[in-house]
């Protein structure tokens, strides 16, 4: 007596045969012929859903059915995304441009190439970068650069073949921006007791970038930060805030190193991936900081970024990803996940 055979149909790609008599279904994952009797009906989505048929092999007489434990809700929903994301994808590609443009790679991140002369890169939340010639290039946020300037200056120090060292040289200038939410009620982030001394940070640094595959590279950047003030910075006057806590850290212990590792590349001509793995550390732990929280002394901060970029022309850029934080605040430290999106736009 034949013994039933039960396989699973996993791909759209599954192939069909028409015989004579009743129509057969070769499953690729045996080599048996399912006869389907001329009564039985056979969506052409349950196949790529990954429905379960009991079927007989090759010269049986019995009807094909259809499996029991098939959920006609889950189908739907199934169905739903696969349309979702063959609609985001044919429109993606309708205002991806002309792929031809978009063969010079744009850079989602930090890397040691220069941006050209007369080069403009700007996005939302980041930096916007100018190109002054082909030997150097300054980057700053243009909402912040009147209450929080912070400016850097990155010029090429070796280039050999294909890698790429650039040394970076800035300053941050946070004082009239603490001063402005140091108030009560709504919009004060630090209380009015607090007075917030003249502060200036400096950082030097180098950064290089290597290729390891056509339009795959790594970069890699190092910096020191040492932090002046007018005044003692209390403790209480720290911002506990995943992104915002890092960048302050080193005015309240003097100095800070900052460590990067990013990778990207193109997937399609439409779509490139970004990741990038980062450390912000401080060794001179202040002891007036760390007497009044000894829970955590804010020294130690790490992110891990993994985003996707759509590339919607030859010059602009739409970035969705996630970030996962770590953090020493003065309450002990913190996990925190959290969505990003940004969108980034390239002048030549």
């Amino acid at each position: 007596m034949a013994q039933s055979v039960v396989c699973a149909v996993r791909t759209i790609n599954a192939a069909y045969t028409l015989q004579g008599g009743p129509a057969k279904i070769f499953h690729p994952c045996h080599r048996s012929e399912c006869p389907v009797g001329p009564d039985a009906r056979l969506s052409v989505f349950q196949p790529a859903l990954g429905a379960e048929f009991p079927c007989r092999p090759s010269g049986t007489s019995k009807t094909l059915r259809p499996c029991r434990c098939h959920s006609p809700d889950k189908d739907k929903m199934r169905i739903l995304w696969l349309l979702l994301v063959a609609i985001f994808s044919a429109a993606t590609r309708c205002f991806s441009g002309n792929p031809d443009s978009a063969r010079a790679f744009r850079f989602y991140d930090f890397n040691a190439f220069m941006a050209g002369k007369g080069t403009i890169h700007y996005s939302i939340f980041g930096a916007t970068t100018y190109g002054v010639d082909n030997s150097m290039q300054v980057s700053a946020h243009p909402l912040l650069l009147f209450v929080a300037p912070s400016v850097d200056i990155q010029c090429p120090l070796i280039s050999e073949g294909t890698i790429r060292i650039s040394g970076i040289a800035g300053f941050h200038y946070p004082t009239p921006l603490l001063r402005l939410i140091s108030a009560k009620g709504t919009g004060g982030v630090i209380s009015p007791e607090f007075t917030i001394p003249q502060m200036i940070s400096i950082r030097n640094g180098v950064v290089g970038t290597i290729p390891v595959a056509e339009e795959h590279f790594v970069s890699a950047r190092v910096s020191i930060e040492f932090a002046l003030r007018s005044g003692a910075l209390e403790p209480g006057t720290s911002i506990d805030l995943p992104v915002i806590a890092p960048q302050l850290a080193v005015y309240y212990h003097n100095a800070g190193i900052s460590m990067a590792f990013s990778a990207e590349g193109m997937i399609q001509s439409w779509l490139s991936y970004h990741g990038k793995a980062e450390i912000y550390a401080c060794p001179f732990v202040s002891r007036a900081y760390k007497d009044e929280y000894p829970l955590g002394s804010q020294s130690f901060f790490s992110h891990v970024t993994a985003t996707a970029v759509w590339h919607l022309t030859g010059t602009a850029l739409l970035s969705t990803g996630c970030k996962l934080t770590y953090g020493n605040y003065p309450f002990g430290s913190q996990w925190h996940l959290m969505p990003t999106i940004d969108f980034l736009k390239w002048i030549e």
